[in-house]
């Protein structure tokens, strides 16, 4: 397949300090960035990853690596994400380990209680075609993320009409980023269908004493307090 929109990345603090105004410059348009994983282990790079890309003028994302419980780590990557932006931000869950599927689906329906709408949902081919997703599962609402190096991505069609966003490599090269890092596509012909699929509203709504208001014209990004945590864990996700 032609990647004709391969506009999008997807990073952590394994790529260090990253220069998003190069990486904007290069004709990147989004970035989804780790916010956390588990129960609130925090990507040390995260704030400062999220104010410098939208000052670059990118489309941001955060991701979530779930861990084992679905309903309490949902909560606390609302609480992580940083509050005056998540209008702006899309909202991705990360399957990757061997726990089982009802989390992710638990994690799904906190998350859609709380903005209305469904995240990403990424996972590998092998993972997708296991046979544990059922087809009346609420994991079929989301977007599809699929990772597939080399060769395009087999969606089953009994769960998902097509995919999303293709995470094709994990080897990729951008300027303003010193280390490899993820490149992703979007299934689209041009750029003003990622804008699109980006730019969503939000409903008012309060989780555990966090509102999340809608506003008609977007916040500045400050950088928050929240300090990762320092026994994070040191594998590579």
């Amino acid at each position: 397949m032609e990647k004709k929109l391969d506009k999008i990345l997807d990073v952590s603090h394994w790529q260090g300090e990253i220069d998003f105004q190069k990486v904007a410059d290069s004709g990147i348009v989004a970035v989804i960035l780790k916010c956390d994983e588990g129960n609130g282990i925090i990507d040390k790079n995260y704030l400062t990853n999220l104010d410098k890309a939208l000052k670059a003028g990118l489309m941001v994302g955060a991701y979530h690596f779930i861990r084992k419980d679905g309903i309490t780590e949902a909560k606390t990557f609302i609480k992580n994400i940083h509050q005056d932006n998540l209008k702006n931000i899309i909202l991705n869950l990360d399957f990757e380990v061997a726990i089982p599927i009802s989390e992710c689906e638990d994690f799904v329906n906190e998350i859609e209680e709380f903005t209305g709408k469904f995240p990403l949902f990424y996972i590998n081919e092998s993972g997708l075609n296991s046979g544990e997703i059922s087809e009346d599962s609420i994991l079929k609402k989301c977007p599809l993320w699929i990772a597939r190096y080399g060769k395009d991505p087999v969606v089953p069609k009994e769960l998902w009409d097509t995919w999303t966003i293709w995470q094709w490599t994990e080897n990729g090269t951008c300027p303003g980023i010193k280390t490899a890092c993820d490149r992703d596509c979007f299934n689209g012909s041009d750029v003003d269908q990622i804008k699109e699929f980006w730019n969503y509203p939000v409903p008012a709504v309060a989780i555990d004493g966090v509102t999340n208001e809608v506003e008609t014209e977007p916040k500045e990004a400050t950088v928050g307090s929240n300090q990762s945590d320092e026994n994070e864990l040191q594998e590579k996700i």
